[in-house]
């Protein structure tokens, strides 16, 4: 009989659940198996990598049991960032890739993101791989071959030979204890005059500090040892090095969208007219001040799989989402990677006027006050429904856009509410041009929310919204 799997692990972007009770090591197993009925028959190979996670060594040895006995090769790179396997991806011509990784979420969870050759499942290819675990597997005539590569030579070789070092600069780099901390440092010395490591050795337990440089909590030991330092640049990377927080000299966090910005500007001033991606939570200034320098904006789903795809269709330079994850088309392959967005930082940081912040070098942006991104646990059989309910609320009102979630322009401002697609989560983000126009919007908001999900018999916990629009600075 086949192993039985929680099919609610399967999701839009990954595979992914709690490895005490969804994604066990059983698990793993039996969709390394499914993975060759569904995608990769006998005679594929594919590479696989890992993150720190004391999960990840188990389920990682597991799959790729289940890829051998069906005749699957496997090329395994050990711990490595996710940016790495995808790097090896376009160094070799593999029939794909699977990272082993939880990335930032809890401790408990771990999960796979999967590509076919270069691009990345979604949707679709992961209900075929789960359809598959429904039917048992009989092992290959031959088995496949395990082989191992150390890919870090080639993908340092590559980030230095397209990023230039200027002025040295002191660097502060918190890995959270995540994957990322040994190659982090290597691949950003050449631009570092010092570059102090924090929690640099990997350790799935995060003793220090969950690894989500997009949770600003997580980013608090940092901005500290910049100020205590006089760095010149913080820099954290999540679990498995895709996703970047910034701190500039004064200590301030800089938003991804305002980093965006920066980045967009760097490219627009070398190839007026690229196209410049940015998520549904993205501010509206980050599309207008491409639009001012000469490029094309364009807002896009979140998800890392989606905007991949669409740097593809539209020939875009880069993309950012507001969770911290940078895709460089221009200089690179056009895949989140956040060691090659912290060299390219570097690069722009070191350009800059001797005592000039990144604070100062955005400081021409329109005056706006925006909330971070704001969690809020939501049922999964309830969010999208949540969403869809507050979409038709407002599409009547005030121009309000569908393409991922509701986004509600309104006259002093936009909010968006959309629904994760990894967590039981709907995510909630304001900006307007003043702290009570903000106060203002999120008050509606949550008086429909809270309106919706009790027409529903469904209790959701809005304080966070409350909380952060109440502390908020003047400005962001």
């Amino acid at each position: 009989m086949p192993y039985e799997i929680d099919p609610h692990i399967f999701r839009a972007y990954d595979i992914r659940g709690d490895v005490r009770t969804q994604l066990t090591e059983e698990a793993a197993q039996a969709i390394g198996a499914a993975l060759s009925a569904s995608h990769f028959p006998a005679g594929s190979t594919l590479v696989v990598g890992q993150d720190a996670r004391l999960s990840s060594s188990g389920l990682s040895q597991a799959l790729i049991e289940g890829l051998l006995r069906q005749g699957v090769n496997v090329v395994c790179l050990g711990q490595v960032t996710t940016p790495m396997l995808y790097f090896a991806l376009f160094e070799r011509a593999f029939d794909g890739g699977i990272m082993v990784t939880g990335s930032h979420n809890p401790v408990y969870d771990n999960g796979f993101k999967i590509c076919r050759g270069r691009e990345s499942f979604v949707g679709e290819d992961i209900q075929r791989v789960y359809q598959k675990t429904l039917e048992p597997q009989a092992p290959a005539a031959q088995r496949g071959t395990l082989t191992t590569w150390n890919v870090f030579q080639k993908y340092a070789d590559a980030i230095h030979s397209r990023v230039f070092p200027g002025r040295p600069l002191k660097l502060v780099v918190d890995t959270g204890n995540g994957v990322a901390g040994p190659f982090v440092e290597r691949v950003l010395a050449p631009y570092a005059q010092n570059l102090e490591m924090m929690y640099g050795d990997p350790d799935g337990r995060f003793p220090h500090h969950h690894p989500d440089p997009s949770d600003a909590k997580n980013m608090v030991d940092c901005q500290t040892r910049v100020l205590e330092t006089h760095a010149d640049l913080g820099l954290a990377l999540d679990g498995d090095g895709d996703r970047l927080g910034v701190v500039d000299s004064t200590g301030c966090l800089i938003p991804a969208d305002r980093l965006l910005t920066l980045f967009a500007r760097e490219i627009l001033a070398r190839r007026r007219g690229a196209t410049i991606l940015g998520d549904v939570k993205c501010s509206q200034t980050t599309f207008d001040d491409i639009a001012h320098r000469g490029g094309v904006p364009c807002m896009v789903k979140t998800g890392h799989a989606l905007i991949k795809a669409k740097i593809r269709e539209t020939q875009a330079a880069m993309a950012g989402e507001m969770s911290g994850h940078f895709f460089f088309e221009d200089r690179w392959f056009g895949f989140d990677d956040a060691i090659y967005a912290a060299a390219r930082l570097c690069e722009i940081v070191a350009r800059l006027p001797e005592g000039q912040s990144l604070s100062d070098a955005l400081s021409d942006l329109p005056p706006a006050v925006a909330t971070p991104e704001i969690r809020v646990e939501c049922p999964d059989a309830f969010k999208f429904d949540l969403v869809r309910e507050m979409y038709n609320r407002y599409k009547e009102r005030f121009p309000t856009s569908d393409l991922d979630g509701a986004r509600i322009d309104f006259p002093k401002g936009w909010a968006l509410v959309r629904a994760s697609n990894t967590q039981p989560v709907i995510v909630v983000r304001i900006e307007a041009q003043s702290r009570p126009s903000v106060t203002e919007l999120s008050e509606a908001l949550l008086r429909d929310l809270e309106d919706i999900s009790s027409a529903h018999g469904v209790r959701i916990d809005l304080s966070p919204v409350e909380h952060a629009v109440r502390n908020l600075p003047d400005d962001v």
